[in-house]
């Protein structure tokens, strides 16, 4: 009799429990991400917040910038229209004046003792003896006397008067501020309140 073989004994493997992830570390994790992608959030939208504050800033200074070029191209315009007008009224007062017949002495002096362009104030860099000259010139060219527009150089500086070529007694040459009259100015001697030489000058009529 033979004996026996032993059977082999086989065990089932024995199941392997997981032990479940608890609710409350699950419930953890979603709100650390909720948090961290609150923070990312606040701190991108911040920066697009600063940024589209200075675009908004920035356009906001250069409408100011162009409403006030804007403002003073259009002062400019108008401006420039007012000088063309003036201009325009004094080339036909100067065709007028190259018309006119030369006064007589008295005449003159009737005109320049009534003329009230001596009574402007002088105003540096505003109405100087230039604009005497030329207010002076015109106002006798309304009173029908031919009238001329002198410059005088100096060295360092110029001066403007006015001159009047009477029938009767020859050019008188006046101070427009003052309405004192002047002898023609010589080149190389002082003339009027200047100490300077006189270098040239000339008459326009």
């Amino acid at each position: 009799m033979q004996p026996m073989k032993p059977q082999p004994v086989y065990m089932r493997p024995q199941p392997v429990y997981k032990k479940p992830i608890s609710i409350s570390l699950i419930t953890g994790i979603l709100l650390l991400l909720l948090l961290l992608s609150t923070v990312a959030w606040a701190w991108y939208s911040n920066g697009i917040l600063d940024k589209l504050n200075n675009v908004n800033s920035a356009l906001s200074q250069e409408k100011n910038a162009h409403n006030v070029t804007v403002r003073e191209l259009q002062d400019t315009q108008s401006k420039l229209y007012g000088i063309r007008l003036s201009l325009n009224a004094t080339q036909q007062l100067l065709d007028v004046n190259n018309t006119l017949p030369n006064p007589t002495y008295a005449e003159f002096r009737s005109f320049y003792e009534n003329d009230s362009t001596h009574n402007h104030p002088y105003v540096n860099d505003t109405y100087v003896c230039i604009n005497f000259a030329h207010d002076f010139r015109m106002n006798a060219t309304k009173h029908r006397i031919r009238c001329a527009y002198v410059w005088v150089n100096y060295n360092t500086t110029g001066h403007a008067l006015n001159a009047v070529n009477t029938i009767d007694k020859g050019i008188v040459y006046i101070e427009p501020q003052t309405n004192k009259e002047l002898g023609a100015p010589v080149v190389g001697s002082s003339y009027e309140n200047s100490s300077e030489p006189v270098t040239t000058w000339a008459s326009i009529w």
